[in-house]
C-alpha cells in the first residue's frame, strides 16, 4: 500500500507539471501566433523621456544652480577619469605601458559624420576652445590703448644724444606696466614678458623705446587673431588647410576686402581659384594638398591678402601692381 500511495503521488506531479507546461506554452505562444504578420503596437517614446525628465526635476528641486566655475571643474574632473579609465582600460590590455610609454598613436580614419557622432563632438569643442581663446586670451582694441596709454605714461626722454626725442622706458618701469596691466587680466601676461624687455636695443642707461615695442605687441596680437580665424577653417583640427578650406576662408573673407568691392559676385569664384592657387604654388612645394597654418602666418602672402583691408592701397604696392 505504501508503495502504491507513493507510485500515485509520483504520477500525479508529473500529470500536474505536464499540464503547467502545456498551459504556458500556449499561453506563450498564443500572442506570438496571434500577431504574426501584424504591426506592433505603437508604444509612445515621448513617455519615457518624460518620466525621466520628470524624475530628474524631483532630484535637483531645492538645489542651486552651479556657478561657470563650479561646472568647468566638474568638467574637468569627469574628463579626467574618463582618460584615467582609458589609461587603466590599455595598461589591462598591454601591460608594458605602465613602464614604456606609447611613443606613437596611429591617427584615426575620418568619419562619416551622418553616422557618427564623433567628428560634431569634436569640431563643437574645437570651436568652443577657439571661442575661449579669442575672449580670455587675446587683446582687443581697448586693451592695446591701454597698453599705449601707460606706456606713455612711464616714458621719459632718452638719455643718448642722438635719440634725445625719442621716449623710452627702463626696466622698472615696464615692471610697473606689467603689474598694473595684470589687474585687468592674465591675458597681457604673455605679452609683457622679460625676454619681450631684452628683444629690443637698449640705451646706455638700458632703456628702451616704447614706439618699437608697441608695435611689436600689436603684430603679436594680430598674429594670434590670425592663427585663431584660420584654425576655424580647419575641419580636421590636424594644424593644416586643404584646398576647400582655404577656398572657404577667402570666400567668405571677400566681403570685408574694402579693395574688392567693385568685384561682382559672379567672379568670386574665379578670384577664390586664382587665390588658392597662389597660397598652394608657393607653400605647397610637394603637392600634398594641404598647408600648414605655420607656414601661412610664416609667409608673405597672407599679408598681401590682409592689405587688402585697406581702403586704399599704398604707394609701392600699386606701382608694383
Amino acid at each position: 500500500e505504501l508503495a502504491l500511495s507513493v507510485a500515485f503521488e509520483h504520477r500525479k506531479r508529473l500529470i500536474c507539471r505536464v499540464g503547467r507546461s502545456r498551459d504556458d506554452a500556449e499561453v506563450v505562444g498564443r500572442p506570438i501566433a496571434a500577431t504574426m504578420g501584424r504591426p506592433r503596437p505603437h508604444v509612445a517614446s515621448h513617455m519615457t523621456l518624460t518620466t525621466a525628465l520628470s524624475r530628474l526635476r524631483g532630484y535637483t528641486k531645492g538645489c542651486d544652480m552651479p556657478s561657470e566655475n563650479d561646472m568647468e571643474v566638474a568638467e574637468d574632473l569627469a574628463f579626467h577619469k574618463v582618460q584615467e579609465e582609458e589609461r587603466l582600460q590599455q595598461e589591462r590590455r598591454c601591460p608594458s605601458l605602465r613602464s614604456i610609454p606609447r611613443f606613437y598613436e596611429r591617427k584615426a580614419a575620418p568619419l562619416d559624420e551622418s553616422t557618427s557622432l564623433r567628428p560634431r563632438v569634436l569640431r563643437e569643442a574645437r570651436s568652443r576652445l577657439l571661442q575661449r581663446k579669442s575672449s580670455k586670451e587675446l587683446l582687443d582694441e581697448e586693451d592695446l590703448h591701454a597698453i599705449l596709454a601707460l606706456l606713455k605714461e612711464h616714458a621719459r626722454r632718452s638719455t643718448d644724444r642722438d635719440q634725445s626725442d625719442v621716449e623710452v622706458i627702463d626696466y622698472q618701469a615696464f615692471c610697473d606696466i606689467r603689474k598694473e596691466l595684470l589687474k585687468r587680466g592674465e591675458r597681457f601676461k604673455q605679452y609683457l614678458v622679460p625676454s619681450s624687455f631684452l628683444k629690443f636695443p637698449r640705451d646706455p642707461s638700458g632703456c628702451i623705446a616704447i614706439v618699437p615695442f608697441f608695435t611689436f605687441v600689436v603684430r603679436k596680437v594680430n598674429l594670434r587673431q590670425t592663427r585663431v580665424q584660420l584654425s576655424y577653417y580647419d575641419a580636421l583640427g590636424c594644424g593644416y588647410l586643404r584646398e576647400k578650406d582655404m577656398e572657404n576662408f577667402i570666400f567668405e573673407m571677400i566681403p570685408t576686402l574694402p579693395q574688392l568691392n567693385t568685384l561682382q559676385e559672379e567672379f568670386y569664384p574665379f578670384y577664390v581659384f586664382t587665390a588658392v592657387r597662389k597660397f598652394f604654388f608657393f607653400l605647397d612645394p610637394k603637392r600634398t594638398g594641404r598647408v600648414r597654418i605655420r607656414d601661412l602666418l610664416s609667409s608673405q602672402i597672407l599679408p598681401e591678402l590682409y592689405e587688402l583691408r585697406q581702403e586704399q592701397p599704398l604707394g609701392t604696392d600699386a606701382e608694383n601692381n
